[in-house]
């Protein structure tokens, strides 16, 4: 005979974390079964992830009929004058704004049929890469709206790699993984996004500090004054006499160390929370101060 339901009490529920091998009938209170759309505090433990709000229902506002667009991709350009400009992407198309969607169509010698870009800031221009295109520049002097491919950019020096992906820091554009060459990061010259030649712009090639064969670069990163390079098996980390400022060159740049045996599954998964870098492994999500600390492969 069933027994009369009670009101049970949980003050932390998951407190102990998720637990999916002990039975659910002995399983402590403390513990979660199943845990979805949650995060992992400074603590170590189970929380709730914020929850999402709608800004905007925005459609395409070009002469289309106002249809809706599946847009892949958003990224934030705060001007120097400390203006936001918010600009989105779908497969083939470029938007600016929030409210109402205003199509912008970049001046370049390419049929874009993807929208897998990332993008940077440097010096009041937004950067786009993705594989196997020319990098776009966008900027907005005065409220005019410049989007161009960079190799057309007046200021331009040198050929931009067609790269995968990119990361502005220490003052210089660095971008990586191009059809055909996985191992080698360019970066611009200081301030400079459009100069991949000249000054003190340059190559660094990973191929040489790998230990167990080659690997392919994913993802870039830049903490605690140490440029990282996030490969599918590795973590290579390096730092600057300099300070990575115009007297940097490829020569100056000196190898931190090598992690070997985890490294980066998802370009995007990369996220600088000022404190930490988390990232994408094989086996789920890692903190790169942990993975230095360990040196090695710690879950």
């Amino acid at each position: 005979m069933g027994k009369p339901l009670q009101a049970a009490s949980i003050a932390a529920p998951a407190f102990y974390g998720l637990n999916t091998q002990e039975s659910g009938v002995t399983l402590q209170q403390g513990f979660a079964l199943h845990a979805d759309n949650c995060i992992i505090d400074k603590f170590g433990r189970l929380g709730s992830r914020k929850g999402w709000q709608t800004v905007s229902n925005a459609k395409d506002g070009s002469a289309n009929g106002n249809v809706g667009v599946n847009l892949l991709g958003v990224s934030n350009f705060k001007e120097v004058t400390g203006a936001d400009t918010l600009l989105s992407f779908s497969v083939n198309k470029f938007y600016k704004g929030l409210t109402n969607l205003v199509t912008l169509t970049p001046s370049t010698g390419d049929t874009i049929a993807a929208g897998n870009w990332q993008t940077a800031t440097l010096n009041d221009h937004h950067y786009f890469f993705q594989r196997g295109y020319l990098p776009l520049v966008y900027t907005n002097d005065g409220g005019a709206d410049t989007f161009q491919s960079v190799v057309t950019h007046s200021g331009r020096a040198g050929t931009p790699p067609s790269a995968n992906t990119v990361l502005a820091a220490y003052g210089r554009l660095w971008a990586a993984d191009t059809a055909t060459n996985k191992t080698t990061v360019y970066f611009t010259d200081v301030l400079d996004g459009t100069a991949w030649s000249g000054g003190t712009s340059g190559t660094l090639d990973i191929s040489s500090v790998l230990t167990q064969g080659s690997d392919e670069i994913v993802a870039l990163g830049a903490h605690n004054g140490n440029f990282i390079i996030f490969c599918t098996n590795n973590i290579i980390i390096y730092s600057d006499g300099n300070n990575f400022n115009a007297g940097m060159t490829t020569s100056s740049l000196t190898l931190v160390e090598v992690i070997e045996g985890v490294g980066c599954i998802a370009r995007d998964s990369v996220q600088n929370t000022g404190e930490d870098i988390l990232f994408l492994s094989n086996t789920g999500v890692r903190s790169l101060n942990r993975t230095v600390q360990e040196k090695s492969r710690p879950m």
